[in-house]
């Protein structure tokens, strides 16, 4: 997922939230999947790159992730 300024209107993140996540993606570590109506468990970070792919490679996963979206 982009980091955009709809995403940040949805995570109501903080003015220096958005300024520190700005030129990368926000991914979220997945630690416990969702099921039907409620949502994936996990926190985010930060990642440097041009496009998600280049994001999920720069991510060196977690141990505690069962996955991870970008």
């Amino acid at each position: 997922m982009k980091t955009n300024m709809k995403n940040f209107a949805a995570q109501q993140l903080t003015k220096k939230q958005m300024n520190e996540a700005k030129g990368g993606w926000r991914c979220l570590v997945v630690t416990k999947w969702g099921e039907g109506d409620s949502p994936n468990e996990g926190y985010w970070i930060d990642v440097p790159g041009n496009n998600a792919n280049e994001a999920a490679n720069n991510i060196k996963r977690p141990a505690d992730a069962i996955g991870i979206v970008c």
